[in-house]
């Protein structure tokens, strides 16, 4: 008879001779970090003896008993072995009995590392960037970011039809948009995340799959999920922009004041600011000009806010008053920054006011935030602190005052440009961009579940060293030989009963993409189909889409600019689902999917292999290569694959001119990587790196038949097998799902042991058939 033994947070129990101890266990063989295993045992009842009422607390705990479960530490001991580690779940009060159940889940699983409740946006572990908007974009659209451990990539994907013609920008209602950083988003590479996500926890990860060159380069794209752009601002609000101003007398007439008081004529200057770059010392290149404020501040001087926070001003003015002959003018002025109100102008004391009286604070109204004026050279300046709100707007204005007494009919105000500028020099919030706040609306276990699936994964924890192991499946099954345990005395195969694995069983096996009924290329082509191939329905569907693409005829230019070359490249796309065919959809880049797509996953390749020189999109002469508005070198964007580079299904755009439709149709033409063209290929070992790996379910590179081959082979012909066996303490331990168990030379793997009776020696397991003879 085996002799059981129940500690409750450390004390041994009274168990009474109708005590009766039945567990189960259920495995995952370890590569299903989601997977409910653990052991668990059935109702247990101790007797409420003097000594067990104190282990539970009798008073206290009958008083929470009904509203919520009670959990104490709790150990199993078999002949001395132990065989469960866990907790006694607490949830009935019977008439002489505590009732409950053991629950062995403790520690050991990912899913005890990682709460289920946290988020991809909860990650701490990022590291903050020094983020300058388009400068930042742009010095790493031609860098190989996986060599540098890079966090983060700015990749560039077509996010409209129209962007075939307006690459670095287009128009809308009439007015040109520049591209800009917040066009490219924060993207992450799928390794930085995974690790962050244990590191917040306080685990390192080791294993191959680390310097695995797929898994380093998989990049996870920035999507909304339906929010606004979650730019942190601080650093991108920093803005240096010199302004111009110029009014003289028209054709028709003298200069019409835009007031006129008793003794005096005011005439209010509105600067423009366009000339973005360091005021302070030209010779440095600002690149802070390039973020989020140097968009804020628009053409014609008015400053839109995008971000509530206290900002710090410096402003300065210099608008010599002078006739056409150049001979002064004298005057007094102003400078004010005020809100965009109902008020054109300030509406303050000077209206009630002479020339003589008039001052600084006879400006002031409610709208005006600048709180002084001091003399500066020629002109004024004002140095201030004031809160900004988002969507409100706000101007410089120049209030300058001239004595009705004075002839002014050849008046000229014209601003000396290099002393006529507006800098913002500080901004309350974030100093550093937080890489977190980009991430897609996914639990933390939902993607660790989704990387474990994609690449066939396999783990062990240590929790000693706080590390987790993961291994491929191949490696895991290699290091499974030295562990491979005989059970064939203890069970008779001719009594088990055998079951085929059914339809959902197989489909565990594989694993689909998902597709985006807002992608266009995904939701009205075939696309998804080339990439899932014939993977079960039942399949697991990663919480990912594949990212397509289009092909496009480059033109490349000669020297001369006259003699040119033609090939085919892949650009990616992810364009919003449209059933319209006119061809105004390709004119029209207002119809752009703004990152309003399901997270996509695509392997970063870094530099884009072309050769340098001219080139432009045959169809449409929009400039290939890309520019931001305020950076002046344009760069091609770094290159992106999904499918090996020669295997990468694409579509292309054609037009029925008669008709005025256009049609998405399946490229069947040679690409520039297919053909090799050495006229285009600057590298043709870089563009072999390209052709390498295929993050889709079927062609010849695919990532997927190479790491699950072997399992594919298995499930074709497996079985599931499930019967009694003898069972004591030492082999119920020893079954812990890592073993690869022999029964006359047939090799299985362990599903689970259920009906387990410690005080008895029988169980039932489930096997799973893994090798023949």
């Amino acid at each position: 008879m085996n002799h059981l033994e129940i500690y409750i947070n450390g004390q041994q129990t009274d168990l009474g001779e109708a005590l009766k101890v039945v567990l189960d266990k259920v495995v995952s063989e370890f590569r299903n970090p989601l997977k409910k295993t653990g052991t668990y045992s059935y109702t247990i009842k101790f007797p409420d003896t003097l000594k067990n009422k104190g282990i539970f607390h009798y008073q206290q705990d009958r008083a929470v008993i009904g509203k919520f479960r009670k959990q104490y530490d709790c150990e199993v001991y078999c002949n001395g072995e132990l065989i469960l580690s866990g907790y006694f779940i607490l949830n009935k009060l019977t008439k002489g009995y505590f009732e409950g159940f053991i629950t062995g889940s403790k520690g050991g699983r990912i899913s005890d590392i990682v709460e289920e409740k946290l988020m991809l946006r909860d990650i701490k572990s990022f590291t903050p960037i020094d983020y300058l908007g388009d400068y930042t974009v742009w010095e790493n659209m031609d860098r190989d970011l996986t060599a540098n451990n890079s966090e983060v990539a700015f990749p560039f994907v077509l996010d409209s039809f129209a962007r075939l013609k307006y690459m670095s920008g287009g128009y809308i209602d009439g007015t040109p948009q520049s591209l800009r950083f917040d066009h490219f988003g924060v993207s992450h590479f799928t390794a930085a995340v995974f690790k962050n996500i244990f590191a917040d926890q306080g685990y390192t990860l080791n294993g191959s799959v680390l310097s695995s060159d797929a898994f380093n380069r998989l990049l996870m794209f920035y999507t909304d999920n339906g929010d606004e752009t979650a730019y942190n601002y601080a650093r991108l609000n920093i803005l240096s922009v010199f302004g111009h101003y110029h009014r003289s007398k028209s054709i028709n007439g003298p200069m019409v004041p835009d007031v006129e008081a008793q003794d005096y004529k005011l005439y209010v200057a509105e600067p423009e600011f366009r000339d973005i770059r360091n005021v302070f010392d030209p010779n440095i290149i600002d690149y802070a000009k390039s973020g989020d404020t140097a968009y804020c501040m628009g053409e014609d001087g008015v400053y839109t806010c995008n971000y509530t926070s206290n900002y710090t001003f410096r402003l300065k003015s210099q608008i010599p008053v002078t006739d056409t002959a150049g001979t002064a003018i004298a005057a007094k002025q102003f400078l004010v920054f005020r809100e965009i109100g109902n008020d054109k102008y300030a509406d303050g004391s000077y209206k009630y006011q002479n020339y003589n009286s008039i001052n600084f604070d006879s400006i002031k109204d409610f709208d005006t935030l600048n709180t002084n004026n001091e003399p500066d050279g020629d002109g004024i300046r004002s140095n201030f602190t004031v809160r900004l709100v988002a969507g409100r707007q706000y101007r410089v204005q120049v209030y300058i005052f001239i004595r009705n007494t004075l002839n002014t009919d050849g008046l000229l105000l014209h601003a000396v440009n290099a002393h006529t500028w507006l800098s913002i020099t500080h901004i309350d919030g974030h100093q550093q961009l937080n890489p977190a706040r980009f991430l897609p609306e996914m639990s933390q276990l939902d993607f660790v579940n989704a990387l474990f699936k994609l690449f066939n994964l396999y783990y062990q924890i240590d929790e000693g060293n706080k590390m987790v192991s993961l291994f491929s499946r191949d490696e895991f099954f290699e290091q499974s030989k030295a562990n491979i345990l005989d059970i064939s005395n203890r069970l008779n195969l001719d009594s088990f009963e055998e079951t085929p694995l059914s339809e959902g069983e197989i489909a565990e096996t594989y694993f689909k993409w998902s597709t985006d009924e807002s992608d266009y290329l995904l939701a009205r082509t075939d696309y998804m189909d080339t990439v899932n191939g014939d993977t079960p329905e039942e399949a697991y569907e990663l919480p990912f889409a594949p990212l397509g693409f289009l092909a496009v005829k480059l033109k490349k230019y000669g020297q001369n600019m006259l003699d040119f070359q033609e090939a085919y490249d892949l650009l990616p796309a992810a364009i919003p689902a449209t059933d319209i065919t006119d061809m105004s959809v390709l004119e029209d880049y207002s119809a752009s999917s703004n990152f309003g797509y399901k997270p996509k996953l695509a392997l970063y390749m870094g530099p884009n292999p072309l050769t340098t020189g001219s080139y432009v999109i045959s169809d449409t002469n929009s400039n290939y290569y890309l520019r931001l508005r305020t950076v002046s070198t344009a760069k091609p964007m770094p290159r992106l694959v999904f499918f090996n580079i020669k295997e990468q299904p694409a579509y292309e755009v054609q037009t029925n001119l008669p008709t005025r439709e256009f049609f998405v149709n399946d490229f069947t033409g040679t690409t520039v990587y297919q053909s090799e063209n050495p006229l285009f290929i600057a590298d043709a070992h870089n563009a072999g790196k390209l052709d390498v790996t295929s993050l889709a379910n079927t062609g010849s590179k695919s990532m997927f038949q190479k790491l699950y081959q072997n399992d594919l082979a298995i499930t074709d012909w497996s079985n599931f097998t499930e019967g009694t066996i003898k069972m004591d303490p030492l082999l119920y331990n020893r079954l812990n799902g890592r073993n690869i168990l022999c029964i006359e030379d047939d090799l299985y793997l362990l599903e689970s042991v259920k009906s387990y009776d410690p005080t008895g020696n029988t169980a039932k397991v489930k096997l799973y058939k893994m090798v023949s003879s």
